[in-house]
This record gives structure tokens, C-alpha cells and sequence, in this order.
């Protein structure tokens, strides 16, 4: 069986995977990032996205080789046996879009999907012919037929690494590993996807430790655990980042830099082979990268990289010389982080300090890791033919019972495995690097529906909605907006390991004072000599300045842990054996159902008329309830005579006198005066949080393209910004005091109202947006006359977010306010200016004049009742066009 692939192949290692097996399967790697094992790596490059296509940079950022945008794959038509084995998975993931996983029924199908990844597919002369863009630099082409991928996922998931099989695993280094992240999020991996596996996994990394200090605590730290594997990940701190700091070295300088490298060359043959005299197996690890070439002051240290390659190099060639495993950071991360900052000059996957890496690097480290272990590893894959009342793919679980008819099939499932939850923080690199359709694919498709939209509910919970042809085409239920019960559970089994991760976090800080104060002499330590140690470094320390309050704290806390030594070592154990429990999944009901065009979400109560459904969004004003109404008694009696529901996804509740005081007054008023004037029910979901900006209210991908709007995307990383987040809302401060206000920030961080409160509603077909908000947007003259951007943005995005390109919104014009700061009333009659500018010049926006229902001495008017009921005719005005 012969594919062929024409353009774009010439010269970059790995770049294609080809001929086909003989079972029927073509992979083609779009781009492969990394060096090949025998290229020097002062001779070799780095890749990067160009103008004309994908090439590649030295590291002086001189291109070098150019590949084209476009490749062309001709596949022989006779290669399947019907059309229907086809198996197309394109893997070329753009930020926030999923990749393509189609299991094709028609042809037709095939195109349709194909073409929302920018693939066109043409037949000719008895070829199939798919013209495939190089999309993204991380792209993958995978073609298979059915019989081959049924074979494939039915095939024991191996583990190039061996740790499925292992008892204990210490992973071993310093900083970078003490702090967890990346070790943590593989062993969330392993025990969601493996959950009867018995591996244990310990961290024994500790700040500032390198190789020749890692030789002195074996015997004492690593293995009192009593490993049965070790991972080595040093670098960092053997070259020694202090001979980096100039731009023109001394030659008594490049010689310190040569020796610190034999050092380290020597010290890490003599771990190895410490660790294999003591009966474990070792799995090296390269150092990760610094980064050197981040726009960002200061500049710590230059050409730093040019040693940790050559480290990662020697790391490579030891491994080979003594048949060891090797895992590889250094070259894709630093080839990845390269090619975003292509994009942006000031990001980073290293870290904002340039050397320890935050929660998107510590995810791709653990990314490279499972594509080292495994390459990839599918949740499950479940296909049903409703027709024939029968599962035609069953991988990763065992269906136990299935009804199916034309519109509902209702299954039983029983999987073997758990979702990953993906970290929060990491969720547009893992949509980068395609992640999800890699390592957390959990397909369900479901071909012979009648044409309809059709509701999925996992144990009676309404999780997703997607028309005939998407669930024929399979669903990937891991990567929903709306979590699933199973990823719920699998969240359950990393909140258990991160205590136990905290626990380990304990014992390494023991460690670390030990090794610090107590160094190589015999163990065990004497207590009281230690006391003495740890009271002079202390007042050494703080005399000099030169100690950080994280290694004061471990200082004070060390006695207290060390007499709690053993019982934190079995607790955290302890908490291993319980998510390990946690982990086994449950038996899943799957019932899918199709929509009713009576009832376009699905409740009982809303069966006998189709209602306009609304979502209610902003800050203050619209949160502002009923029962703080001045009139509440006209917002009641509106309600007489109308129907009105609230709730979200999950639930409608009809909206009563008694349930009405504790709603929004804007939204009540609002959704009764529509119910009266439509003649029919008005269901509104509210979504409204006090003195939070515009920036709260989007999703990062949305952002318009300012120079705010950029200076806010990086908020979204800063761990400073959450956690002064958190503190706020334990901590209410007047407006102008709160913690965020020192990033220039409302009381929320950018994109987190979206991700809390609108993404939960994907799959809700909303009739329209009354929006409701601007009052923190106008601190400055200059923050108000962003406005436009951010309003044009924030209607565009929930368009796009629910699929409605002419979804209605009603703009509510800020009310009449007065305060004594002259540039601030400019603000306000600014931004009031936006929202009238903005909503005449888009299709389908609407905008509420309330002037003259505000209160010039208070940003909260307590009369309500007006504002819906002009919403409410603005509202109907656009649902008659």
C-alpha cells in the first residue's frame, strides 16, 4: 500500500511519517520540532513560523530553510473498503478551535469537516487528493482506516518508559522539580488513565540542588522511599548561571564555564551509576531551557543556553552510552517558547524570573513526557449505530446496556479510565499542542439520527447539544465547555493528590534545610547541634539580606517536620492509596435526546410553548435584587399575566412572587415585560457580578488588539494577580482600595467571568444578550475611550461562543451620575457616547436610553422597574427583524 505526499516534505528531520503501514495507517507529522541525536547542538536550529510558511532559525535568529504552507496528500481510493472505515484526525489545533476527529459516514461528511481545519479534499483519476495548510507549527495529519484505529486502541497501551510497571518512582532534581508542577501533573495522568496501577511517585527535588549534592542525599533522602525507578533532571545550577552574566566574558570565565561542565558531566555519570548500584533503574532527564531572549528587563543572563544545550547534549549522549531512557525538554521546549515569542516578544513558557517555569511550561514538561511514554493515549472510544441498536466501536470501556431508536439511545457505560482535568492555566497551550485529542479523547459517536439537534445528559445532568451530524462525526466529551460527571471525578482524584503532593512539598523542605545546613556528615542528625545550625544561619541571613522568606519559613518550621517526619511520609501515602480508590470509574448513563423545537433546552415545564430565552449580563446594577427595589411592588405586579423563567444548562424554575425578590430587578422586570409583549415565555439566565470591567466578561482569545488588551492577557498568568483575587473577595475594600485595583483592574481578573459564569452555558440557545455595564470602565477618560474596542469585541466573541452570528443584544446606556472629579463625569458621558455609537452602527444591537431614571448621588438607582420594561421594548423591537 503506497500514500504519497507531494510538497512541503524536503528536509526536516521527521518531517513525514511514510509510506502507509501495511495496516492501513499514514501519519504525517506537519512539523516535528527537535534535533535528530547525532547533530551537534552548537550546529543546530530552532524552528519558527515565517511569512512564506514554517522554517527554521539558528539560535542568532538567522531563517534558514523555508517549507511551504500548503502540502498535498494523494491517497489511492481503493485503499479503503468503504467509506465509512475511514478514519480522519487532523491534528493542527489553532488556538481556542478543536481539532477535527471524524469517523466519516459519507463522504460529504468528510468534506464538510475538513474544511473547518482548512483541508480541501478533490477526486481525480481514482485518487483521493486532501490539499492540507500547515495551519500551525505543532501539527499532525493522522489517516487511518476504522479496522486499523479498532486494532490500534484495543492494543495494551505500552509505555516506552516502563513506569506503568514500577512500585515507586522518586523523581530527583532541584528547583524546578521541588516545586512539583510537572511530576504532579503526571501523576494526576497516570492514575486517572491507569487507575489500578500501584505506582507510587515521590518528590525529592530541592531549590539550588545539583549533581554533586544530589550524589551526597541519596542514601539519606531518595531512598528512604525505596524507588525502584529514579528520574534525574539536573542543569540548571551545574553550569553555574552566575558566568552568564556578562556580555563578554573573561577568558578565566569561559574556563570556569568549561569546568563547571566536566563537573557536572562527571558528577551526573557518578549518580547514575549510584543509583543503579542501589538496584533501581534511572531515567535522565534533559535540563529545561532559560530564557535569554524574552523582551523583558532585566536581563539576567546571556547565552546561558548555549551551555545548557551542550548539557542536554551530554544528558543525551550518556543515555545512549549506558542504553538509558532519555526524556527530552531542553530542545522543544526552547523551540516552542521561540516561536511564541514570533507572536509576542514579551511571552514566555520559562518563567517571567527566566528560569522556573510556570503552570503553562510545567505542562508542557509533563506534555513531553507522555509523548515520550506513550505518544498518545485515548480515553475511550464508543460508537453506536442507533438503526441497528448496536455499539460498532467499543475502546477503553464496556457498554452494559443500550437502547436506541431514531431520536433517543440511552446507554450504560462503563469506562476503564478518567479524563485529565486539564489546568486552567494551561488550557490554550494544551489547544496548541493538541492535547486533548492526543492524550484526552473520549469519543462518543452516534450515527443513524434522525436530522435534529439532539442533548446529551451523563447521569441526568445536561452536559452538551450538537446537531445529528456532529455526533455521527464523534464528540470529544473530555474537551466539553461543560464538565462531565467523570471529568468531575477525575478533579476529585487530583484535589486527593494534591494534598498528598503538599505533604511531599513538607518532606522536601526537610530535606532542604538538612542538605543546606547538615550536608554530608553521618546520619542521623543530632538535634540539638541542628537547632544551633539553624539558629546561626538564620541571624547570618538576615543580617546579610541575603535569604528569602521561603527558606526563613523552612528554617523555622524544620524541627516541628522533622519530629513529624515518618507520619508525614505515611499520610502522604495515605492520600496516594485514597485517589487511587477515587480514581476507579463509575458507571456512566448516557441518555441522548433529541431537542424539541418547542423546547430548545429541555425542560418539562417550558414543553407546551417555545420560549425566548435571554441572558442577563453585567455588573452591579444588573445583580442589583428585587427585594433592594424601590419598586418592587411594580416589578410583581408585572410578573401577573406573564411568564417567566430563571435558571441556566442545568435547570428552568418558573419565576413566582415569592422566588422574584431574591433575582435581578433589571432582569425580572425585563423578562416579564418581554413575556406580556411576546405573548409567550421568557426564560432569562443572569450572569452579573459587582465592580467588575469589560475584560472580566471575555474570553482571552476575544480581546480586541490594544495595548491594554495585551497588558491584561498577562494578567491572566500572574499567580499575584488570583492570588490578590482571592483575598479581595475574603477581604471586601472599598472601591479604588481592592488588591486588584494595583494592576488597574476591577474586582475580577480578565477572563474569568467569562470562564466562571458564561462558558457553563455553551449548548443554551440564547435569543438574545441584554448587557448591563460599564460603570468600573470608567476610572479614566483614556479607559473609557477603549470601551468601543472591548464592547465591538465582547459582542462579537458571544456571537461566535454560541454560535448565533446575528445574536440580538441590547445595550443598557449607562444612567445619569455625577461625582466631584470633573474627568471622571467625562468618563461617564464618554462611555455613555460608546454605547449609543456602538450599538447604531452593528446589525441586530439595540441600546436603552435610562439618563434620566439615574441618581446623580448614587452609581445604584433603586428604581428598576422602568429600566426592563425599556429593555423589554428595545428587545421586542429587534425580535420583529
Amino acid at each position: 500500500m503506497r500514500w504519497e505526499v507531494r510538497g512541503g516534505s524536503g528536509g526536516f528531520y521527521g518531517f513525514v511519517r511514510a509510506p502507509a503501514t501495511e495496516e492501513g495507517e499514514l501519519l504525517v507529522d506537519l512539523v516535528d520540532w527537535g534535533w535528530p541525536e547525532e547533530k551537534p547542538a552548537a550546529e543546530s536550529s530552532f524552528l519558527a513560523p515565517t511569512g512564506e510558511g514554517f522554517g527554521t532559525r539558528d539560535p542568532s535568529g538567522t531563517l534558514q530553510r523555508t517549507h511551504p504552507k500548503l502540502f498535498k496528500l494523494v491517497i489511492p481510493e481503493d485503499v479503503f473498503d468503504q467509506p465509512e472505515d475511514l478514519i480522519f484526525e487532523l491534528l493542527t489545533p489553532r488556538p481556542y478551535d478543536s481539532a477535527v476527529h471524524v469517523l466519516a459516514e459519507e463522504m460529504d461528511d468528510l468534506r464538510m469537516l475538513a474544511r473547518r481545519q482548512g483541508v480541501t479534499i478533490s477526486r481525480r483519476d481514482g485518487v483521493m487528493i486532501l490539499h492540507i495548510p500547515a495551519l500551525d507549527p505543532w501539527g499532525v495529519l493522522r489517516i487511518r482506516t476504522a479496522a486499523h484505529v479498532r486494532r490500534l486502541e484495543a492494543t495494551p497501551r505500552q509505555d516506552s518508559l516502563g513506569l506503568r510497571g514500577e512500585k515507586r518512582w522518586a523523581v530527583l532534581g532541584d528547583s524546578i522539580t521541588q516545586s512539583g508542577r510537572y511530576h504532579r501533573y503526571l501523576e494526576n495522568f497516570l492514575r486517572t488513565r491507569f487507575p489500578e496501577s500501584d505506582l507510587l511517585i515521590f518528590n525529592h527535588g530541592i531549590g539550588g540542588d545539583s549533581t554533586d549534592k544530589g550524589l551526597i542525599r541519596l542514601d539519606w533522602d531518595v531512598f528512604p522511599s525505596r524507588p525502584t525507578v529514579v528520574s534525574v533532571k539536573y542543569g540548571m545550577n551545574d553550569v553555574g548561571r552566575a558566568l552568564y552574566f556578562t556580555r563578554d566574558p573573561a577568558k578565566s570565565t569561559l574556563k570556569a564555564r568549561e569546568e563547571r561542565l566536566e563537573a557536572y558531566r562527571e558528577n551526573l555519570r557518578s549518580l547514575t551509576d549510584s543509583i543503579r548500584e542501589r538496584g533501581a533503574r534511572v531515567i535522565l532527564v534533559t535540563p529545561s531551557p532559560a530564557d535569554d531572549t524574552m523582551q523583558s528587563d532585566p536581563m539576567v543572563h546571556y547565552e546561558v543556553n548555549e551551555g545548557l544545550a551542550r548539557a542536554a547534549a551530554f544528558v543525551r549522549s550518556l543515555a545512549a552510552a549506558m542504553d538509558l531512557p532519555v526524556v527530552r525538554i531542553f530542545e522543544p521546549m526552547q523551540a516552542l517558547n521561540l516561536a511564541l515569542q514570533e507572536e509576542d516578544a514579551t511571552a514566555t513558557l520559562v518563567g517571567r524570573d527566566r528560569v522556573h517555569p510556570g503552570v503553562e511550561g510545567h505542562f508542557l514538561m509533563a506534555y513531553l513526557w507522555l509523548r515520550k511514554m506513550f505518544g498518545e493515549v485515548p480515553v475511550s472510544t464508543l460508537v453506536i449505530d442507533a438503526e441497528k441498536e448496536r455499539a460498532v466501536v467499543e475502546v477503553g470501556g464496556k457498554v452494559e446496556t443500550l437502547e436506541a431508536s431514531s431520536n433517543t439511545v440511552s446507554i450504560v457505560w462503563q469506562a476503564e479510565s478518567l479524563p485529565f482535568p486539564v489546568p486552567d492555566r494551561a488550557a490554550a497551550l494544551a489547544v496548541r499542542l493538541g492535547f486533548n485529542e492526543l492524550f484526552n479523547r473520549e469519543i462518543l459517536a452516534v450515527r443513524g439520527l434522525s436530522p435534529g439537534k439532539y442533548q446529551l445528559s451523563i447521569d441526568r445532568k445536561p452536559v452538551h447539544v450538537a446537531s445529528a451530524v456532529e455526533w455521527s462525526a464523534g464528540v470529544n466529551l473530555a474537551s466539553l465547555d461543560t464538565a462531565t460527571p467523570q471529568l468531575k471525578q477525575a478533579q476529585e482524584v487530583v484535589e486527593i493528590l494534591e494534598r498528598k503532593q503538599d505533604i511531599q512539598q513538607a518532606l522536601s523542605d526537610i530535606a532542604f534545610c538538612e542538605l543546606r545546613l547538615w550536608g554530608d556528615r553521618p546520619r542521623p542528625v543530632n538535634m540539638e547541634e541542628m537547632k544551633v545550625l539553624l539558629h546561626e544561619a538564620g541571624q547570618r541571613e538576615r543580617q546579610d539580606g541575603s535569604l528569602r522568606a521561603a527558606i526563613l519559613r523552612r528554617y523555622r518550621e524544620y524541627e516541628y517536620l522533622k519530629r513529624n517526619e515518618e507520619e508525614l511520609r505515611q499520610t502522604a501515602i495515605h492520600f496516594a492509596l485514597e485517589a487511587r480508590k477515587r480514581a476507579l470509574p463509575n458507571t456512566r448513563e448516557f441518555v441522548l435526546k433529541e431537542v424539541s423545537p418547542k423546547n430548545k433546552f429541555g425542560t418539562p415545564e417550558l414543553e407546551s410553548n417555545r420560549a425566548e430565552v435571554w441572558l442577563c449580563a453585567g455588573q452591579s446594577n444588573m445583580a442589583f435584587r428585587v427585594s433592594r427595589a424601590e419598586d418592587q411592588d411594580a416589578i410583581l405586579a408585572r410578573l401577573e399575566g406573564a411568564t417567566v423563567y430563571a435558571g441556566d444548562s442545568s435547570g428552568w424554575t418558573l419565576v413566582t412572587n415569592e422566588s422574584a425578590p431574591r433575582l435581578s430587578a433589571v432582569g425580572i422586570s425585563f423578562a416579564a415585560s418581554l413575556s406580556r409583549k411576546l405573548d409567550r415565555p421568557v426564560a432569562i439566565s443572569v450572569a452579573a457580578a459587582g465592580g467588575t470591567s469589560i475584560d472580566a466578561w471575555l474570553p482571552l482569545g476575544g480581546f480586541p488588539s490594544t495595548d491594554e488588551a495585551k497588558r491584561l492577557a498577562k494578567l491572566v498568568d500572574d499567580p499575584e494577580v488570583w492570588a490578590a483575587a482571592a483575598m479581595d473577595a475574603e477581604d471586601f475594600r472599598p472601591a479604588g482600595e481592592h488588591r486588584l485595583a494595583q494592576w488597574g483592574l476591577g474586582r475580577a481578573v480578565p477572563t474569568s467571568l467569562f470562564e466562571k459564569h458564561i462558558r457553563p452555558l455553551q449548548g443554551v440557545p440564547f435569543d438574545g444578550v441584554l448587557w448591563y455595564q460599564g460603570e468600573s470602565n470608567t476610572r479614566s477618560v483614556a479607559q473609557a475611550g477603549e470601551y468601543e474596542a472591548w464592547l465591538r469585541a465582547l459582542i462579537k466573541s458571544y456571537r461566535d461562543f454560541f454560535s448565533n452570528p446575528d445574536l440580538p443584544f441590547v445595550i443598557v446606556q449607562l444612567p445619569r451620575f455625577e461625582r466631584a472629579n470633573p474627568e471622571a463625569n467625562e468618563a461617564w458621558s464618554l462611555l455613555r457616547k460608546i454605547q449609543q455609537e456602538v450599538a447604531e452602527s452593528m446589525e441586530n444591537v439595540g441600546w436603552v436610553d435610562i439618563y434620566d431614571l439615574g441618581d446623580p448621588d448614587d452609581i445604584h438607582p433603586v428604581g428598576k422597574q422602568e429600566v426592563g420594561e425599556r429593555a423589554a421594548a428595545v428587545a421586542a423591537k429587534l425580535n420583529e427583524t
